[in-house]
């Protein structure tokens, strides 16, 4: 953010492994994982914004303009692009680690009967499919 604005992500039950304070994070990266705390009703999460170190609305909020992207860098964008789409598509097509795509890992925990690794599973393979179509639709917007 600039130095009008600060965020923050509250009531997390744990920050992502190795993300330090002031890191710069970028649209999908994962940064924490929903919590649930005091007496709330269930997990849940709570996004704050300053502005000028006074807490606003964010839903009501002008975001500060920002620069057209130059023609000239549009392929480099569209490179960038393609190259998340691909990351992506083995993510969850193909775990490099275990070798197995998400669908295998969920199915495997459904028969250990392990049903909050389901849970997280599914999560994360529907945040990814989000970003899948997110990245797609920016990548053709370029292209077109």
């Amino acid at each position: 953010h600039n130095s009008v604005y600060t965020t923050a992500y509250l009531h997390l039950s744990r920050y992502a492994s190795g993300l330090k304070q002031g890191q710069r994070v970028h649209q999908g990266d994962v940064i924490g994982y929903v919590g649930s705390t005091g007496r709330s009703t269930g997990p849940h999460l709570d996004f704050r914004v300053w502005k000028n170190g006074s807490p606003i609305n964010p839903l009501k909020m002008e975001s500060p303009a920002a620069e057209p992207l130059k023609k000239e860098n549009m392929d480099a964008l569209d490179e960038v692009n393609w190259n998340a789409i691909s990351e992506l598509k083995t993510k969850i097509m193909k775990d490099t680690l275990t070798n197995k795509c998400s669908f295998t890992k969920i199915i495997e925990a459904i028969e250990r009967k392990d049903y909050e690794t389901v849970s997280n599973l599914q999560k994360e393979l529907s945040n990814d499919m989000k970003m899948l179509q997110s990245l797609y639709i920016d990548y053709a917007k370029n292209i077109f």
